[in-house]
């Protein structure tokens, strides 16, 4: 089992990626001159708002004591779960457009 720091270190280099995907898809979006831009936009606002919960669950589980932090990962687990879906559903709505 990871100690707590080295998760936390982990999981924030989970977060950065997915945060460079949103970037990145944002961009290509940008550039896009689909009819579906504006839903691209929508779930990239979406996937934003994810990683903002991931970010605080993030930051819980830093300040977490060592017997509270097994159960907060669980919470930041779902957090980076639903960013990751939902920066899946922008990539999948993309390649479509």
């Amino acid at each position: 089992m990871a100690t707590q720091e080295t998760y936390v270190a982990e999981a924030k280099a989970q977060i950065d990626r997915l945060n460079a995907e949103i970037t990145k898809l944002r961009a290509e979006a940008e550039a896009a001159q689909s009819e579906g831009k504006a839903e691209l936009h929508r779930q990239l606002d979406a996937a934003k708002a994810h990683r903002d919960t991931a970010e605080a669950e993030l930051d819980r589980l830093k300040s977490a004591s060592a017997d509270a932090w097994a159960d907060l990962k669980d919470g930041f687990e779902k957090a980076r779960h639903a960013l990751a879906d939902g920066i899946d559903k922008a990539r999948s709505h993309y390649s479509k457009s």
